[in-house]
């Protein structure tokens, strides 16, 4: 039986009933996209000061994890098409009483994206090229290894824009406040922060 839907409010105008199970996983994995991203971040600046050892063995090991975990959670959003967390399986098919779609499903997408493109001052071949770069890092790197085949790596500040975005739209639901990757950034900063100089030794 499909779950009840939420209803996307576009900021270019309109609705859009959405699937709300999956809505709700895509929260979590932002949510780790956006942890990852600031750990990262505060981990390489900490590290980046400290003398070879233990500590900073171990705090490069952290950071690096936390940069794999960001690109392989963005994939499960923005990769492949086919991919069951995808953003573009939120879309919900509902008719209205006159037995029209309340949205049609490009008209959805279109919305979503320009929304990202928007929030990110991106076009279609860029986020294309944005894509392709996370995927083939996480394909060839991340998630697997293709051994003296190691690709760049992608800097994250364009894909967390892009999952920011998502977020952005994500706290339009109507009746719904939630807030965005932006909004959770100090409370992802404190958390790492906290850990950081319990780590530390005391000066």
């Amino acid at each position: 039986m499909p779950d009840s839907p939420y209803i996307l409010k576009f900021p270019s105008g309109g609705i859009c009933p959405v699937h709300a199970h999956i809505v709700n996983w895509q929260f979590e994995l932002l949510h780790s996209i956006g942890r990852s991203k600031i750990y990262y971040k505060a981990l390489e600046r900490a590290y980046s000061n400290m003398e070879e050892g233990h500590l900073r063995n171990a705090l490069v090991h952290f950071g690096n994890v936390s940069f794999l975990n960001f690109l392989i959670d963005w994939c499960k959003i923005f990769g492949s098409n086919n991919n069951k967390s995808h953003w573009k399986k939120i879309f919900y098919e509902a008719m209205a009483l006159d037995k029209k779609p309340i949205c049609e499903r490009d008209a959805f997408e279109r919305n979503v994206m320009q929304a990202i493109f928007n929030e990110c001052e991106l076009d279609t071949e860029e986020y294309k090229k944005i894509v392709k770069s996370v995927k083939k890092a996480r394909d060839k790197f991340a998630a697997h290894l293709d051994i003296g085949e190691i690709p760049e790596m992608p800097n994250l500040e364009v894909p967390y824009c892009i999952a920011n975005a998502l977020s952005c739209l994500y706290g339009n639901f109507i009746g719904d406040n939630s807030p965005s990757l932006k909004d959770l950034e100090e409370d992802f900063q404190s958390e790492i922060e906290s850990i950081i100089e319990k780590l530390s030794p005391e000066k």
